[in-house]
């Protein structure tokens, strides 16, 4: 969620304060493994509402998540914003279902070019 609430095109869609909503864990939208992790969460702001799909893993189960990529979907256009920088390109596709097929309704992704806006953040607060 600190993610997005730092990415300025989702402030912007959304509208302050960007919050989380129910998480619907029978949907078969959102899987767990103890090492991979898909959620879909729906997302709500003063303006609009969206979901927010992140990807995550981890080496072992004693090991902290990594977001490995999120993507959000607004007024049913779906975009990833984050990519994991430290992920090999093969790691940050996050084999299994991607935002279209999570939810039938996305259109066509749009890739946005603010992703270098949350890589320098991330740098810069040390945080992953």
């Amino acid at each position: 969620m600190e993610l997005l609430r730092g990415y300025p095109p989702a402030v912007r869609l959304l509208g302050e304060p960007i919050r989380a909503k129910h998480i619907d864990l029978g949907t078969g939208k959102t899987y767990c493994d103890g090492l991979t992790a898909k959620l879909t969460v729906p997302v709500r702001g003063r303006k609009k509402k969206g979901i927010l799909y992140s990807w995550a893993s981890r080496s072992n189960v004693d090991e902290r998540w990594a977001i490995d990529r999120l993507d959000l979907e607004v007024s049913k256009r779906t975009w990833t914003f984050y990519v994991n920088p430290n992920k090999s390109n093969a790691d940050s596709q996050s084999p299994g279902l991607s935002a279209a097929d999570m939810d039938s309704s996305a259109s066509d992704p749009v890739q946005h070019t603010s992703e270098q806006f949350l890589y320098s953040r991330l740098a810069d607060d040390g945080k992953s």
